[in-house]
């Protein structure tokens, strides 16, 4: 089998002027088959947007689940039950063999945990070659962004499993006024998923999501699409949620037990609900009766399940509660259901002269869609090529929306009209003459070779990120391919790229002055060599 050759480099080499040393942090690494497609993640921390880690040791967890778990690979070929992350960034990759189509996508999970974080998970659907970017966002229990508040109790005492006495647990008032409070009955027996009573003080965190809040909404455990058996004959449905309020609960014990199911007694857990919300299922604001599906999230796995129907109830004027009593331990949702889109739908750009994507190369979008009432839906970041369209997939159906597009690099921002129908349709979206131009066109390119074959050029393949300083820009993936990129820059800002080099992140700035920035003539040292001559 032809051997493909991917060489990590860290960026201070790479996009410097490689005058310093050039066998700093280089890393040769074979992979048997060419890696066409790749899933750059990054994980952000929900408040500040930052990369979890990236400047601290926090270590987040990635594991991979779902249909398609099997054709996910790391970018040299291995698969692996979990992966660490440090610093933020992971890039993994679709096996060469796999097929995929916008009709049969490939189809996984990606579960996140990291301490002192809420655990998260994103359905990832990919459905033609490249290189895309998927931003997850966790919370910190002790840093919340709005529309989210946690609080951590250390008040429930429990004896081979028994709860001591009851105890009433709330979390923070939102700015919108509303909380979720956990009700733990006395003499209600916790128990860990294997069966074994838990003991000693038990450490109760809980954390209520605001689904009117875009901020909490970008951050809910699973989004807002989902693939669920509601009728428990294994086949699932693709939906899309509206929700009226999400709770994250975690109990652990003493001993690092966590409670799973209960006996002689449930758990009550009460959300307030936004006097303001709009029932999708009466296009009316929330009403004293209506009925809601309750769906429970395992965090371990990202998988929802429906559990029953909660009644609304208004407890007093213009205040709203939607009440649930649960025997298990999970992660909770009050959500109708809705459809989503069965086909995908394109949008077109329509590029000025003056617009990044006139430069001809590829530029990063962030696009956001929003319903009527001005509630996140989705958001994703998607790289723009010269032929100036996209085509996605997964949006809810029936739902008047509109889009929000934001270019990465420069901040420039607009947004359509409202589209009534979304489904199998397409939309324009005229940038005009955005900005007030200067935008470049650069080229890197980089190569090198190993001692003793310096007539054999070496060209480096792998993601990386970058962005723009000068702007302020968040992190966008790239990628380099054999050993070249061409990239939209604005023209004299300053730049950020970041690669991984040892399991951290390497991060060189450089004003953007010229059309080509080059490297050549690498040695690569010869010990990390000597499996491409074998």
């Amino acid at each position: 089998m032809k051997k493909y050759i991917i060489i990590i480099i860290a960026l201070v080499v790479v996009f410097s002027s490689c005058e310093i040393d050039p066998l700093k942090d280089v890393k040769v690494l074979i992979s048997p088959d060419l890696v066409t497609t790749t899933v750059n993640i990054i994980i952000q921390d929900a408040a500040t947007d930052e990369p979890i880690g990236f400047n601290d040791a926090t270590e987040v967890e990635i594991k991979v689940l779902g249909k398609d778990k099997d054709q996910v690979i790391d970018l040299f070929g291995s698969q692996n039950a979990t992966y660490d992350v440090n610093g933020g960034f992971i890039s993994l990759a679709i096996h060469p063999s796999a097929v995929m189509s916008f009709q049969n996508p490939i189809e996984f999970t990606v579960v996140v945990e990291a301490d002192g974080y809420v655990s998260n998970s994103a359905p990832i659907y990919v459905y033609e070659e490249g290189h895309i970017q998927q931003n997850i966002k966790m919370v910190n229990y002790s840093n919340t962004p709005k529309g989210v508040e946690s609080t951590e109790d250390n008040s429930v005492t429990v004896v081979g499993g028994a709860v001591q006495s009851e105890i009433i647990i709330e979390t923070g008032v939102t700015h919108r006024g509303t909380k979720a409070t956990l009700g733990v009955p006395q003499n209600m027996v916790m128990k860990d998923e294997n069966g074994t009573p838990l003991s000693g003080t038990v450490t109760t965190n809980v954390t209520y999501f605001s689904p009117m809040d875009n901020e909490s909404l970008a951050a809910y455990p699973g989004g807002l699409q989902a693939s669920v058996d509601t009728d428990n004959d294994g086949q699932e449905e693709d939906i899309w949620f509206t929700s009226a309020g999400f709770v994250a609960i975690e109990m652990t014990d003493d001993q690092g037990r966590k409670a799973k199911n209960f006996e002689n007694g449930k758990l009550e857990i009460t959300v307030d609900v936004p006097a303001n919300l709009i029932n999708p299922e009466t296009g009316v604001t929330i009403q004293d009766g209506d009925i809601i599906d309750l769906w429970s999230y395992e965090e371990e796995t990202g998988k929802w399940s429906w559990e029953n129907t909660v009644t609304i109830d208004e407890v007093s004027p213009g205040v709203f509660k939607g009440i649930a009593q649960v025997e298990h331990l999970s992660f909770w949702n009050w959500d109708w259901k809705g459809g989503r889109c069965p086909s995908s739908f394109t949008i077109n750009f329509i590029v000025g002269a003056g617009d990044s994507l006139s430069c001809g190369g590829s530029v990063a979008i962030n696009l956001e869609a929003f319903d009527e009432n001005d509630v996140l839906l989705r958001s994703r970041v998607m790289t723009v090529t010269s032929d100036y369209s996209i085509t996605i997939i997964n949006f809810p159906d029936d739902t008047p929306m509109y889009f929000k597009w934001t270019i990465v690099s420069t901040g420039d921002t607009g947004r359509t009209a409202l589209i009534n129908d979304l489904c199998g349709t397409s939309v324009t979206i005229d940038l005009g003459d955005v900005g007030d131009g200067g935008f470049l066109r650069t080229t890197t390119r980089v190569s090198g070779y190993c001692p003793g074959n310096s007539g054999v050029v070496v060209y480096p393949t792998f993601p990386f990120w970058y962005r723009n300083v000068t702007t302020g820009s968040f992190w966008t993936a790239s990628y380099m391919r054999n050993g070249e990129v061409s990239l939209c820059v604005k023209e004299n800002d300053r730049y950020a790229f970041l690669i991984y080099s040892e399991g951290r992140p390497h991060v060189i700035e450089t004003e953007m002055t010229s059309n080509l920035v080059e490297c050549t003539g690498l040695p690569f040292p010869s010990e990390l060599c000597s499996t491409l001559f074998e």
